[in-house]
């Protein structure tokens, strides 16, 4: 029977994004000129491509941004501080390389950050299982041991939901990470296992990962409040929230959120448990959450916009799998609303949802997703149909997830059928875009199936009776998936009608 999802946090990480550091540990500035706090020593800027370098300071300050080795500049930019205190000056783009040390500077301000690296920059984003960090991932202590010899460097944006004291007291604590025994536990695995795939083609240039993302956090949380409204599918989840803290001040809604993570707290120390109960989510609804429609868009996605960057992994839907028709119109919106952020048309590597046990809405998000992918210019389905524990929405192989994406990211590519032909005596053959392992389970597909031949890229099905239509691996949790040679996951389909 199917049932609704409670998601959640990834189970172990941190609910601030923040380490437990008391002191900044990198350049500041004053209100006069403040660099973004993504800026810090350690940083990876993105190669081959202009380098934004933004922040706020005072309206008519001229300020100037020099990148340099050890003996001579290598590029410089200037720009003014606008009228609203915002300013941005561009480097011109620079090939893989470091490290260096970028300057920024305005009249009496004189900030150096160091030991700053030019490679492929990914920001890593979506909900839980994006946020699973890598301490607690399957092979965790060779992952850490094996970490430190890898150009792998990793910013973990603050986890917020509303520009306030708070956030920016978390921002001026955070820093970019080199990759240690040390550090890379609280770094998303996902991105870890990406990154360790990625160098496997270019070992000598650094990777750069931007940890943005809130376990438990709908699409409807990582956009504008305009762009969310600006659908009748985003208004909806709009005025379901309004609904939820009307008539409630601020102080009765700090209660409520209270109440909610004392209970988390405790089912959390549970785990393991016989007696544990129900997950207690989702959480009560705030002006003030992460996970508010539009909070984190405003709290993370803006704060950090536009740095430079390659593109998004994105790794998000569970959460809203109760509204799942709504969600390829919020994603299209998302994509195109971050793209707009950056101005740039930044690559979306997007994770299909991996298989799972019987849940309302669970492969109408996987739909939802592949729609989006085919219909978005420079958008990438990573299929996860081999992925997956029943039981746990929050799997612990997440090598598999993460290499997957790096696969996609390197081929612009997925496993497709490219057409399905009914033949005589009840046959059905398909074809697809790359040539398939030899062994397919029959009850991938909803028909019955008395045999299964393979021929390259071509599958012919023998059935019991002349189908009309064909769904395969169209459930949340059921047979292994065709595999390519390559072992890539067939992408889920429906073909409603066949050619002849």
């Amino acid at each position: 029977m199917a049932r609704t999802l409670a998601t959640g946090p990834a189970p172990g990480s941190s609910e601030t994004g923040t380490t437990d550091r008391t002191q900044p540990c990198k350049p500041l500035g004053s209100a006069q000129l403040q660099p973004a706090a993504i800026f810090s020593h350690h940083m990876v800027l993105q190669r081959d491509a202009p380098i934004a370098v933004f922040g706020t300071g005072e309206p008519s300050l001229q300020v100037r941004v020099c990148l340099s080795d050890n003996t001579h500049g290598l590029a410089v930019a200037t720009c003014t501080v606008n009228s609203d205190g915002s300013w941005l000056a561009t480097l011109p783009a620079q090939p893989a390389g470091g490290p260096y040390v970028l300057h920024v500077s305005g009249e009496n301000v004189f900030l150096h950050y160091e030991d700053v690296m030019i490679g492929e920059v990914w920001i890593a984003a979506g909900q839980s299982n994006m946020e699973f960090e890598l301490r607690n991932a399957d092979g965790a202590e060779t992952a850490i041991e094996h970490s430190a010899s890898l150009p792998i460097r990793f910013y973990n944006v603050p986890k917020r939901g509303r520009v306030d004291s708070e956030l920016l007291a978390d921002e001026q604590l955070t820093t970019w990470h080199n990759c240690n025994e040390n550090t890379s536990g609280s770094m998303s695995a996902v991105a870890f296992f990406f990154a360790e795939r990625m160098l496997e083609s270019e070992p000598n240039v650094t990777i750069g990962i931007v940890d943005c993302y809130v376990g438990g956090t709908s699409v409807s949380c990582w956009m504008s409040r305009k762009t969310l409204r600006s659908t009748k599918e985003g208004e909806r989840y709009w005025q379901r929230y309004l609904s939820a803290i009307e008539g409630l001040s601020e102080s009765e809604q700090r209660a409520c959120m209270n109440a909610w993570q004392n209970d988390f707290d405790a089912w959390n120390a549970a785990a393991g448990t016989p007696d544990r109960g129900e997950c207690p989510w989702p959480p009560p609804l705030t002006n003030f959450s992460q996970f508010r429609p539009t909070g984190p868009f405003e709290a993370m996605v803006e704060r950090i916009a536009p740095f430079g960057a390659r593109g998004v992994l994105w790794y998000q839907g569970e959460e809203d799998t109760p509204h799942a028709n709504d969600y390829a119109v919020l994603l299209h919106c998302m994509i195109d609303q971050w793209r707009a952020a950056w101005g740039a048309n930044l690559p979306f590597i997007i994770a299909q949802l991996p298989q799972f046990m019987e849940t309302l809405g669970w492969v109408e998000i996987r739909a939802a997703q592949a729609q989006v992918a085919r219909e978005t210019d420079s958008a990438f389905l990573a299929c996860l149909m081999d992925c997956g524990e029943e039981d746990d929405v929050h799997p612990t192989d997440k090598r598999t997830p993460g290499r997957r994406l790096a696969h996609t990211v390197l081929t612009r590519s997925s496993v497709k059928l490219l057409s399905a032909r009914l033949l005589d005596s009840n046959q059905v053959l398909l074809a697809f875009n790359e040539e398939l392992a030899p062994d397919v389970d029959s009850a991938v597909f909803d028909i019955e199936v008395s045999k299964v031949l393979v021929r390259g890229n071509e599958v012919l099905l023998s059935c019991a009776n002349e189908p009309e239509s064909l769904r395969y691996s169209w459930y949340c949790w059921g047979a292994k998936p065709i595999m390519s040679r390559s072992g890539v996951p067939a992408e889920p389909f429906i073909v409603s009608s066949f050619e002849r």
